[in-house]
C-alpha cells in the first residue's frame, strides 16, 4: 500500500472582502466545504490594510515569502477608510489557501 499524497496546489487562493462592520458582528471566516485547507483574516481601518494584515498572518503561519508576495503585487485593495459615520467598524479581508503542512 503506497502513501501517494499529493501536494496543495499554492497558486490556488481565494480573497474575500468581508467589508466594514462592528468586531462584534464579524462571525469569522473557515474552509469548511472549499478546497483549501488554510484561512487568515485580517483587520484595519481600509480593506488595504485589512488585506495586508492578513498576509502578514499568511507569513507567520509558514506561508512561503514568493508566495505571500504574489499576492500582494497581483491583489490591489482599495485603500479608502471607513466613512466617519462607522469609526468603531473595521474592515475584514480573508485569505483562503492551501498550506503545504496541512
Amino acid at each position: 500500500m503506497s502513501n501517494n499524497k499529493t501536494q496543495p496546489d499554492l497558486a490556488a487562493y481565494e480573497i474575500l472582502s468581508h467589508g466594514f462592520m462592528l468586531p462584534d458582528y464579524f462571525q469569522g471566516c473557515g474552509v469548511a466545504f472549499t478546497p483549501f485547507n488554510s484561512v487568515v483574516t485580517g483587520c484595519g481601518s481600509s480593506e488595504s490594510e485589512a488585506f495586508s494584515d492578513a498576509l502578514d498572518q499568511m507569513a507567520e503561519n509558514g506561508a512561503s515569502l514568493s508566495f505571500v508576495e504574489s499576492l500582494e503585487a497581483n491583489n490591489k485593495p482599495s485603500e479608502e477608510p471607513i466613512p466617519e459615520e462607522y469609526e468603531e467598524s473595521l474592515y475584514y479581508v480573508s485569505v483562503r489557501y492551501n498550506s503545504p503542512e496541512n
